[in-house]
């Protein structure tokens, strides 16, 4: 993106076309279409390359606090961030040990305390981090068998829709549960002790909730691979 920053008696609101400038590549067609259009006197573009060039006219009461503000935004703007190699260490080692502490982490990244303290509150921050838990044992807990469920509804309105992911996220079988494309409208994976708790599960849970019109069951012989996270 290309700024060219003037001052002027403009309100304060007029600096939200900043923000619009910044989000540039998430604008669609049509908006742009509207911004080159616009004769505000705020924003201009010249039409003329691939590349938007404009200006925006600042209040002068903004100049001064610009570089924060545009540094808080474009923050925001890049969220995603790109990972480095101690960043990628740092999810390794806690996807492996949520209960690792600080100092040995420190260690196993060769990194001092206090980075790496910092270096976990931004992932975190950022959203790499979502939390930290105990992984417990599927098997002794629900059972051994997994059952894959194609769900096919009667029809997809917003009431049939909703009662539906209502009472599958209340069943203790069901451990995930996607809304698909395809043939089914969702695709369940149930976990059970054995057949006749399957079938509990369909009499009792499944085909009682309104609005379901066809199921398709596809039992798993083996489990090849589980991924708890990301491969890093």
């Amino acid at each position: 993106y290309f700024l060219w920053i003037e001052s002027s008696r403009s309100e304060k609101s007029e600096f939200l076309y900043l923000c619009l400038c910044l989000c540039w590549k998430s604008v669609t067609n049509a908006a742009r279409s509207k911004i080159w259009e616009s004769d505000r006197g705020i924003l201009h573009g010249d039409g003329k390359t691939s590349l938007p060039h404009f200006y925006i006219v600042l209040p002068p009461e903004l100049d001064y606090h610009f570089p924060i503000i545009f540094k808080n935004i474009f923050n925001q703007m890049t969220r995603e961030l790109e990972l480095d190699r101690i960043d990628i260490k740092i999810l390794r080692e806690l996807s492996k040990d949520g209960r690792l502490g600080w100092k040995e982490l420190a260690e196993r990244i060769d990194l001092t305390l206090t980075p790496t303290l910092r270096r976990v509150k931004r992932l975190e921050d950022e959203g790499f981090i979502r939390g930290y838990c105990a992984q417990l044992d599927e098997t002794k807990l629900a059972g051994g068998i997994s059952v894959f469920v194609a769900v096919s509804l009667d029809k997809q309105s917003e009431d049939t829709i909703s009662r539906f992911e209502e009472e599958i996220g209340l069943a203790p079988e069901v451990m995930s549960c996607f809304m698909t494309t395809g043939d089914a409208d969702y695709n369940l994976r149930v976990v059970v002790k054995d057949l006749d708790a399957y079938h509990h599960f369909l009499t009792r849970t499944l085909t009682r909730i309104p609005g379901v019109a066809n199921i398709k069951s596809s039992f798993a012989l083996k489990t090849v691979l589980f991924r708890s996270a990301p491969l890093l």
